[in-house]
């Protein structure tokens, strides 16, 4: 289940909850963000508790009473037939397309949702309870300049560079925040000698987040709703060249993605430097993310689906080796403060063991790395993408 709740709705969501449910139920109470459901022998047999936010969005939970599971089930499935949308589609990214429509209006098509959905978090972010909504924004923003990357060639030129300058600047403002929740999420919260490191991280995550969100409350973030929109509309206006259908040029990238991130690993060793990894690492994030949002819907969905197995195998690995060259660079950065602050030595003593254990988790990720790079350059894997682009 989503941090946020089952369902979600733009809408009025005691309203909509009226409509939904048949006259055989009754809405008995709406106060204090809780609607209580009744049957028609006045029995309460489940419970939505509802979380507001700023834009516009609201989410239900819903809890049911001992004994009725099963009307609890009967009602989720009224509320979305009337309207109200599962929790899962708010990552859902994917949208229909054509094989032979012009590449550019599929991509235009990919892009809207995409900033929809970074548009639809945007509040969750500002308000800042759940890390669950930076991270949901980030990765639509990750897929959007994938997709303004590798589809391009469709695209209007220079509303394409402007549109990416954008998201490129959305992205920078949220990277510190997001670095810091995941490190503080990795420590121990029983260990007491801890307490001093974490304190610092705290301290310099509310730093990064008051920065964060006064940029993301500036001028230029209020704007860039109605500028990336006016940007869209232009780069989907199909360019000078003739537009390829999307599969054609879906099927250009995703196999010369796989071929470049072949090049890519082929080079690495175990005394390769790290950048190296996180290159191959953003590499695949932009496969997949092709195969995800152009891939499923124009091409072998079981081919498409084994490759995007044996890149998550790939990934695993170079984010594992990634998060602990981060981590580990932000505990060396601490160390000065860290040292002096009460109880600082103790502290230094507990982040250098920290530190010792992500040096060491980095370096078996480099070991997995040929067995998981094997899998993904296979002849196996080759196949797959000649199935998908052929």
């Amino acid at each position: 289940m989503s941090a946020r709740g089952e369902l979600f709705t733009f809408g009025d969501a005691a309203a909509q909850v009226r409509t939904a449910l048949p006259p055989s139920y009754g809405l008995t109470h709406a106060t204090g963000g809780r609607i209580d459901l009744r049957d028609e022998r006045q029995k309460l047999v489940c419970r939505i508790e509802l979380r507001a936010l700023p834009g516009g969005s609201q989410w239900l939970t819903l809890v049911p009473l001992r004994g009725y599971d099963r009307d609890c089930e009967r009602i989720r499935h009224w509320l979305e037939a009337g309207g109200l949308r599962p929790a899962w589609q708010w990552k859902q990214a994917r949208v229909p397309m054509a094989a032979d429509e012009p590449a550019n209006v599929a991509a235009a098509r990919v892009l809207e949702r995409l900033l929809e959905i970074q548009q639809a978090n945007l509040p969750g972010v500002l308000v800042g309870e759940e890390p669950e909504y930076l991270h949901d924004l980030r990765v639509a923003n990750r897929r959007a300049r994938t997709v303004v990357r590798q589809m391009r060639v469709a695209l209007d030129p220079a509303a394409a560079g402007r549109l990416s300058d954008e998201l490129r600047w959305l992205a920078a403002q949220t990277t510190s925040t997001r670095d810091l929740e995941v490190l503080l999420e990795t420590l121990d919260a029983s260990a007491a000698q801890l307490a001093p490191l974490r304190l610092l991280l705290e301290r310099r995550l509310e730093r990064a987040r008051a920065e964060m969100t006064a940029m993301l409350r500036s001028s230029r973030r209020t704007q860039l709703e109605q500028t990336l929109e006016s940007l869209l509309d232009v780069a989907a206006r199909a360019s000078g060249a003739v537009v390829p259908p999307v599969a054609v040029l879906a099927a250009t990238r995703i196999r010369r993605q796989h071929r470049r991130m072949v090049r890519s690993g082929a080079a690495i060793g175990p005394t390769t430097e790290a950048q190296a990894y996180h290159d191959l690492r953003k590499q695949g994030k932009e496969l997949r993310y092709l195969l995800e949002l152009f891939g499923t819907a124009l091409f072998d969905t079981q081919a498409v689906s084994e490759l995007i197995a044996t890149l998550k195998q790939l990934q695993d690995v170079l984010g594992c080796h990634q998060d602990c060259a981060v981590h580990a660079a932000t505990l060396r950065t601490l160390a000065p403060e860290l040292a002096a602050s009460p109880g600082g030595a103790e502290a230094l003593l507990a982040a250098g063991a920290l530190l010792a254990g992500l040096e060491a988790q980095q370096a078996a990720a480099r070991e997995r790395f040929q067995a998981a790079f094997s899998g993904f350059a296979s002849p196996r894997a080759r196949g797959l993408v000649a199935r998908i682009c052929d």
